[in-house]
């Protein structure tokens, strides 16, 4: 998983090639590929896992005066479910501790604050609101479809290509308390996403 992890940097990387950063009022939308790291934790254990993730995004874009920007967006990535493990190494869902034991999807809504640097990339600032789903125990031997709420923060940029706007983020998304409730538990991922805008 690191070697993608590194590779999709790579990746990100080559994609913010040679451009200036140019956008305009109004309604866009994009593709977004990427990698997440989640990790939960109880009173009891922690489980962790890395999934890929394909998603969608839509926004709204209000042009400032001073050149900067912001934007109203909503995202949702569906992730690769990938069994999450504990601490001491075992799959997770099997009688040891109520976490989360798999993410299924991510959904956010964010307010978007951008600036252009003077090399032409758009910096960007992201926070708002989120939602996730997925399979957690709660109970033992209870393995539950679970959904939780939280809060979202990021920062990225993007530039202007062939392609269209190209968009490298880096996110962080926290989450507090289950549906169902029988067991605290949070659950925090860490994504690395890049993303085409129309």
């Amino acid at each position: 998983m690191k070697g993608g992890f590194y590779a999709s940097v790579l990746l990100c990387a080559s994609l913010m090639g040679p451009g200036a950063a140019s956008a305009d009022d109004g309604l866009y939308f994009g593709a977004a590929l990427g990698l997440s790291k989640s990790q939960s934790t109880s009173i009891f254990s922690s489980t962790s896992g890395d999934d890929l993730t394909i998603g969608a995004l839509i926004g709204y874009r209000f042009e400032l005066s001073s050149g900067s920007s912001i934007s109203v967006e909503g995202t949702l990535d569906a992730a690769s479910r990938t069994l999450m493990t504990y601490s001491f190494g075992t799959n997770a869902c099997t009688d040891f501790s109520p976490d989360w034991c798999r993410v299924n999807g991510i959904a956010r809504l964010r307010a978007v604050y951008g600036f252009v640097m003077a090399d032409g990339v758009e910096v960007l600032a992201m926070a708002g609101g989120a939602a996730v789903a997925g399979i957690a125990e709660d109970g033992a031997g209870v393995y539950a479809n679970t959904t939780a709420h939280g809060y979202t923060v990021g920062l990225g940029g993007q530039k202007e290509t062939s392609l269209g706007m190209t968009r490298v983020e880096l996110t962080y998304d926290r989450f507090d308390g289950s549906n169902p409730s029988a067991y605290d538990k949070t659950l925090d991922i860490v994504s690395l996403r890049a993303i085409l805008t129309f």
